[in-house]
């Protein structure tokens, strides 16, 4: 078989089902899928999170398998929709005093977001770092560069999980002969995919309703001027909220209740709290 070119192969890890599609990207940027395979994961994987690795290296080389078969081609590599018990969002924030009145530089900003991500720590890693502005003295704007200022003080919103999500993932992808090209975060994906820009810049709450759990996506526009806003997306996935589904189906879980929101200071609004029981997304 000949190696994959301009292809595209994702795998959604699910608690009930794990789900693969291959694509070919066209060149309008739409993706015209060519094959999709599933396999039931209630026997290895709870709450978003590997439970037997064998079994998940298993089923991982019979999807393999299958796709390879249906496209006559080799796959090699993917990308990997992850969820799992415990991931939340932290808010941070990172200040840098600079030694005189200058121009906030890209190099500047790039240097505030980098420390951002140094600093999960407890066995935790960040999946995603969400920017919500920039302090430059007295002024909050989302885009700081070009902006003089004696100091930058970036605020942030940080996805964290536990370290061993991706390290297991990773694991019983390589003994299945699948590289990881990366792991988004299954829940933001779904709401960038289906939410429709208006809605997204209205403000919104996006629910995946999945076999264990439910995974929540907020997003919220910027009280910034419409200029400041348009200089960056004015909405962005903010936050992540995990709930357990009850055992009993019938417990009215069409309308969960979730914690109240609290509010950001600014410019976003943000629920923070996550459930620490269970979670998991749908395949």
């Amino acid at each position: 078989m000949q190696k994959e070119e301009n292809f595209i192969v994702a795998i959604e890890l699910g608690s009930s089902k794990i789900t693969a599609i291959a694509g070919r990207k066209q060149p309008d940027g739409a993706i015209l899928v060519l094959a999709t395979v599933q396999e039931t994961s209630d026997s290895f994987i709870r709450k978003g999170r590997i439970n037997n690795f064998n079994k998940m290296t298993t089923s991982l080389k019979n999807m393999k398998s299958k796709l390879e078969e249906k496209l006559k081609m080799t796959i090699s590599a993917a990308y990997v929709g992850i969820g799992g018990m415990g991931m939340h969002t932290v808010k941070n924030t990172v200040t840098q005093q600079l030694s005189e009145k200058m121009l906030i530089t890209a190099d500047m900003v790039k240097n505030v977001k980098d420390l951002n991500i140094s600093r999960p720590g407890n066995d935790k890693v960040i999946l995603e770092d969400i920017p919500q502005d920039y302090k430059l003295g007295t002024q909050t704007v989302l885009d700081p560069v070009g902006i003089a200022s004696e100091s930058i003080e970036g605020h942030f919103l940080n996805i964290i999980a536990s370290s061993s999500i991706t390290k297991d993932v990773e694991s019983c992808f390589t003994k299945a002969g699948i590289n990881v090209v990366s792991t988004p975060i299954t829940v933001l994906s779904l709401a960038d995919a289906i939410l429709a820009e208006p809605e997204k810049r209205s403000g919104c709450v996006f629910v995946d309703m999945g076999a264990e759990t439910t995974s929540v996506a907020c997003c919220a526009t910027s009280p910034l001027s419409p200029s400041a806003a348009a200089a960056s997306p004015a909405t962005s996935p903010l936050c992540r909220l995990t709930r357990p589904k009850p055992k009993n189906s019938n417990a009215n879980w069409a309308a969960p209740s979730f914690p109240k929101a609290k509010t950001a200071t600014a410019p976003y609004v943000c629920a923070t709290a996550a459930s620490s029981a269970t979670k998991s997304l749908t395949a």
